[in-house]
């Protein structure tokens, strides 16, 4: 096993190419919207990019949303890209500086083709900043090939058939991508290489932190040198798993591909049958409304195929998911075979029984049925790509997505060097070494240290890790004190989420005002926690900090008077 990963960390700086900010990824109050549909054309090199091809089959047309706030022309491909964010840049050197590695000569930006609606312009900006890296590691130096200054791709709102809806308030953020050699070693070191990467990044001001501001693609290979690149890993305790299950996968496909060899020298496919009228009387749902909407059922047989799409590859994961995940860019959902439980689809013996006859299937039940609910013309493509798929009997170079489990999905086939040509928009920006040598590094070392005489080992153990880092040092240098600030950020905020009070409503500003106010002595220290409940409960700070500001010795004594010591009414008071 041969392990690589790529690291896409967000920076948080305004945006790579315009004036945009990047701490509003989220559109709230849509002020633009438009479609578009994305075509392919050939690179420089004469040729159409494999994985720009399988999107195009899709199809799909994309709906982009966006505020004034958030998004502009530049985003919308309506103007020109604006020079390089000058931040941006510095950061990313910054990146290069604390992984030991070299800065370029010169940059220069290059297009590499995407066209599955993330970006307008049907290409993703991207440019090579450093090279010739390395880390080191309890398994010796992982070595960094290259890091990329890029911008971000659009979010996606929403995925239905025919359409896809993306949010521009994403586009555009700068990230550095960082490419490791194929230096790790087995599932442990993954992670930990990873993870090492990741607290080094968070020792840089200025980049991004919380959910999805940083994610991983892990490249594997094994005894073929066949890669696969599974996208999108987010959470560091499923990185052992996931090379685990590749390695599942691949020995599960071995194994199945003997016996589905013996099958294919054969013709082991039926044609493709009409159906629809075995389910004239049906009770299953699924079949109904697909039916109600103009589809129809078609159905093949694979002659002695019984038992191999209910194999399991993958943790959950059977042979027919793996197919039914290669035919959904024909415009499905799925496929459904005799080798599922067929009682979820609420499937009648007497329907199955049909099925069976119409496709002149073994009466031993050692033939397998497909079916698919579409137009006759995808009900082809389904078909067509299933047989394709059935009859390579082997490990593809692909790309394939993570699943939270730790298994994975097939997106697309692993992209070329025909994805990329030169950005002609952005002029050469050449990088000088005195410029270089003269930033300084706040590392992952120096900033551990001067955490732990604010707040000591075990504290700053959870802020190094915490989104809440660029917070916490924020309210320190306006003077509050360290300890109480990380006691809010850390323990009190994360015990009244779980008490399910709704904390998105406390910020910076938020607490600022209660630790001046707690400093100032308008309020205890035992009160902070009930003025962040009623924040939460959308009570005004200024109020609730009112409410709980300590009472003077002479008003206590005249509430006891007035109240003729009866402890119910003072504590009603």
């Amino acid at each position: 096993m041969k392990i690589g990963i790529e690291i896409h960390q967000r920076l948080n700086v305004g945006k790579l190419f315009c004036s945009c900010p990047s701490d509003m990824p989220i559109t709230e109050h849509p002020t633009m919207e438009f479609e578009r549909q994305l075509n392919i054309s050939k690179s420089e090199t004469g040729e159409i990019d494999n994985a720009a091809k399988f999107e195009v089959m899709k199809r799909k047309k994309y709906e982009y949303i966006s505020s004034s706030k958030n998004a502009c022309l530049v985003d919308a491909d309506e103007e020109p890209p604006h020079n390089v964010n000058p931040d941006a840049l510095r950061l990313g050197l910054k990146v290069v500086k604390s992984l030991n590695a070299k800065p370029v000569d010169e940059l220069y930006y290059m297009r590499k083709i995407v066209v599955d609606g993330s970006n307008t312009s049907g290409f993703q900006r991207t440019a090579i900043i450093g090279i010739d890296g390395w880390i080191d590691t309890s398994m010796g130096k992982v070595h960094i090939t290259t890091i990329a200054l890029e911008e971000e791709s659009a979010g996606i709102v929403k995925d239905k058939t025919g359409k896809r809806i993306y949010d521009l308030g994403r586009l555009g953020i700068p990230l550095v991508e960082i490419t490791t050699e194929p230096d790790i070693k087995n599932e442990n070191h993954l992670k930990e290489t990873a993870e090492k990467i990741g607290l080094t990044l968070r020792g840089l001001e200025g980049v991004a932190r919380g959910l999805g501001t940083i994610r991983q693609d892990i490249n594997i290979s094994a005894d073929n040198n066949i890669r696969v690149e599974i996208k999108g890993v987010q959470d560091l305790k499923i990185f052992p798993t996931i090379a685990l299950e590749e390695i599942k996968r691949r020995q599960a496909l071995g194994k199945l591909y003997g016996k589905i060899k013996d099958k294919t020298n054969v013709e082991y496919m039926s044609k493709m049958y009409n159906l629809t009228t075995v389910f004239k009387d049906t009770k299953s749902d699924i079949i109904k409304s697909n039916i109600s909407k103009g589809n129809s059922v078609f159905g093949v047989k694979l002659k002695e195929f019984s038992g191999i799409f209910g194999t399991e590859i993958q943790i959950g994961r059977r042979y027919g998911t793996e197919i039914s995940d290669y035919v959904k860019h024909c415009g499905v959902r799925g496929i459904i075979h005799s080798d599922e439980n067929l009682e979820k689809y609420k499937f009648s013996n007497e329907e199955i029984d049909a099925i069976r006859h119409r496709l002149n299937m073994n009466v031993n039940h050692n033939d397998l049925f497909v079916l698919v609910i579409a137009k006759e013309d995808t009900a082809t493509c389904v078909f067509t790509r299933m047989k394709k798929r059935i009859g390579i009997l082997e490990i593809t170079k692909e790309t394939r997505k993570a699943n939270k489990d730790g298994s994975t999905s097939y997106l697309r086939p692993m992209p070329g060097s025909a994805r990329m040509y030169p950005e002609t928009d952005i002029p050469p920006i050449k990088i000088d070494m005195k410029y270089f040598n003269s930033i300084k590094l706040d590392t992952l070392d120096t900033r551990k240290q001067k955490l732990e005489k604010l707040v000591g080992k075990q504290m700053t153990e959870v802020l190094i890790r915490s989104k809440n880092l660029p917070i916490f040092m924020k309210l320190v240098e306006k003077g509050y004190g360290p300890k109480i600030t990380s006691t809010i950020l850390e323990n009190t905020i994360i015990s009244l989420r779980r008490d399910g009070v709704d904390t998105s409503r406390i910020n910076y500003e938020i607490i600022s005002e209660i630790l001046s106010a707690y400093d100032s002595k308008r309020i205890t220290k035992s009160a902070i926690e009930q003025v962040l409940r009623d924040v939460g409960k959308g009570i005004d700070v200024s109020k609730s900090l009112q409410m709980y500001a300590p009472i003077k010795e002479k008003e206590l004594e005249k509430i006891v008077i007035d109240n003729k010591y009866d402890m119910k009414k003072i504590m009603s008071k």
